[in-house]
This record gives C-alpha cells, structure tokens and sequence, in this order.
C-alpha cells in the first residue's frame, strides 16, 4: 500500500477551496474531483463533529519547488494542485487532523464518478458490477467515494448485503448522491456497515453557505 505524505502546502481549509472554485467558470476532473471532497469532507465533520483538512498526493521529487511557491492568490491554490499533484497515484485527496501530528491522515479518497454522460437509471447492479472491478486492488484503508450523476433507483441493502459477504479491499466505501432538483446531496456510508448503514442529507443551503460568506 502507498506511503502517504503530507506536504503543509498542500494543506488546505474548507475556506481556500471554495474560493478557489468561485474562480473557475468551467470545472474540469480536478474541480470536480476537489468538490467531491469538500462535500465529503462536509458529512464526515458533521458525523465525527471535526473539523478537517484536505490535501493531496503530490511529487515529491518536487518538494523544493512547492515550497518556494506563493499562494497569493485564489487561482494560485488551483494552479498548484494541477500543475504538482502526483496524478498517478491511487489517492485523489485526503481528509487531515489538524490537531495530530501522528495519525494525522482521517481518509485517504479515491474518487470516481458514476454514470457520467450515460443516460440510463443508476440501480444496484450498476454499483456492484462497479465495485466488482475494483475487486483486484490490495487491501487497503482507502475511501472510495462513488459520486452518482444521473437518475438512480438504487436498492441499498442489497449492496450493503453484497459487500458484507464479498471480499472488498477498501476500507471504506461512500455514495455521493446530488438531487439537481431538490439541490439535496445525500451520502451513505455503504462500508463498513452495522445493522443499518450510516446515511446523512445535506441540504443545499448548507453546502453553499460556504460559497456565499466568502466574497
């Protein structure tokens, strides 16, 4: 399993980002990939009552050159993760403790989006025969966040059921589930599980409160 390190550039608040993607007119993979974080990072805080950090892989043949670089600027933020996070690492972003200096990592994402582009219903058996080809990875303390784009009718027990009795190597593993009508973002904790998984709605007014206290 990759070793995780943190650089304290790479370590941003809730605050920094949005103010970086209030300045993109047009997002592409990474801010779609920053705000799949922020919007698990926004149930994760309100399930653990934290209040967490986000960061991201990056070259580490490159550490010199991070440092030196100024953030001056909202745009800055996104031009350093573009231009110095390590793309080819299994980790898009990481959720991060603050107050730790050892175990400071809460969540190493991986994210992935399902459904993009493709017009047909969103059902159980399209999550599992998903998660079915992510079977081969090593065992490992990921997070794997499915953020569902499109229509979904989606029998949840049945998959929870599925990872219960199945090999799967994740630690973890979460459905981001946006209602562009009701603006209403629904996450599931899918693994690990108890008797009932672990669900919570967040409301679109509090998702984009951030985004209008920042000017």
């Amino acid at each position: 399993m990759e070793k995780i390190k943190i650089h304290k550039k790479f370590l941003f608040t809730e605050v920094e980002l949005i103010r970086y993607l209030k300045t993109v007119k047009k997002f592409s993979k990474i801010e779609n990939e920053i705000l799949a974080t922020l919007t698990y990072k926004k149930a994760y805080d309100k399930l653990h009552s934290v209040n967490t950090l986000v960061s991201f892989p990056y070259k580490e043949n490159q550490e010199t050159t991070i440092s030196k670089r100024p953030l001056f600027l909202a745009k800055d933020i996104g031009n350093l993760i573009k231009e110095f996070a390590e793309e080819n690492s299994p980790i898009d972003s990481l959720l991060v403790n603050p107050t730790k200096k050892r175990n400071a990592i809460i969540r190493p994402l991986q994210i992935k989006f399902v459904g993009k582009g493709n017009s047909e219903l969103l059902t159980e058996n399209t999550i599992l025969n998903f998660i079915k080809r992510k079977s081969h990875y090593e065992k490992n303390n990921y997070t794997l966040v499915l953020v569902l784009e499109g229509k979904t009718k989606i029998k949840l027990r049945k998959v929870v059921d599925w990872l219960k009795t199945n090999f799967f190597p994740f630690g973890e593993i979460v459905l981001i589930s946006p209602d562009n009508k009701t603006g209403i973002i629904e996450f599931f904790q899918l693994k690990p599980s108890k008797e009932t998984f672990s669900s919570i709605k967040i409301d679109k007014d509090e998702m984009l409160s951030a985004f209008n206290k920042i000017r």
